[in-house]
């Protein structure tokens, strides 16, 4: 693999902004519908951190004090997408995994197992997209639900 230019370490600085501020819509957005896990919001924000410590190398090498602007920026970046991971994941409700114990069990009684509400089905078919019928879930499958 070619090393890499000056102009790619530029170019990836800029492009690492984009997808920070993409995440932090992603994560912003998961304050309120719990889609995302402890691990997905972990891997997520620790793939961006290395993708700028990384670009953050590169930009010392090329540019040095020239680029400290740069570099300060990013890092002031990587630290607030850090706090506000550590804030979603205080907030965050606990994701548990639920095996089914009856066959052809409709997820409205899952529901009305676990948190005494059937309406908090809905709860239910936002953890497991996957599932195609709520009338009809199968023994031994398992579902992702909030803890109660």
């Amino acid at each position: 693999m070619p090393a890499l230019t000056q102009a790619e370490a530029l170019m990836n600085a800029v492009n690492i902004k984009e997808d920070i501020e993409s995440l932090q819509e992603v994560l912003f957005s998961d304050r309120n519908t719990f889609i995302l896990t402890v691990q997905d919001i972990e891997n997520q924000v620790n793939t961006i951190r290395e993708s700028i410590q990384s670009i953050i190398e590169d930009l010392n090498i090329f540019y040095g004090i020239d680029g400290q602007p740069v570099i300060l920026s990013l890092q002031k970046q990587a630290n607030l997408l850090t706090q506000l991971g550590k804030k979603l994941l205080l907030t965050s409700p606990i994701i548990i995994t639920y095996t089914v114990a009856e066959d052809f069990e409709p997820l409205c009684m899952i529901a009305h197992r676990l948190y005494q509400d059937f309406t908090r089905t809905d709860d239910i078919m936002r953890l497991n997209p996957w599932i195609k019928n709520p009338n009809f879930i199968l023994q031994g499958e398992t579902l992702q639900v909030f803890a109660t």
